[in-house]
């Protein structure tokens, strides 16, 4: 499994027949297949397309940012890796202490 790092200033994200395209001054520059990446990270200079961040959440990868420093800024995670149980469970619980309090 990869990490995609893109900060190259004009560089763009787009999804396109199973990869993440990479594109600077309207031309390719690389492509990856998403089923090979682990994790995206995406510099303050780069440019990412709303394809491309459902394409990678459905798949569970996710992808973080840095700003110009290279320090980290978020991420988007998915849920698809994460424990749905315990959420439900915390979910649950949730709604028995608001029905308690009526």
């Amino acid at each position: 499994m990869a990490v995609l790092y893109v900060d190259e200033y004009g560089a763009m994200l787009r999804y396109s027949a199973g990869l993440v395209v990479v594109e600077k001054n309207s031309k390719t520059v690389a492509g990856v297949r998403v089923g090979d990446l682990e994790k995206v990270v995406i510099g303050e200079n780069a440019a990412i397309s709303s394809a491309v961040i459902t394409e990678l959440l459905s798949q569970g990868i996710d992808i973080s940012f840095l700003d110009k420093r290279g320090d980290y800024v978020g991420r988007v995670e998915t849920v698809l890796n994460r424990d749905i149980s315990l959420r439900r469970r915390s979910t649950r619980l949730l709604r028995i202490k608001h029905s308690a309090w009526d």
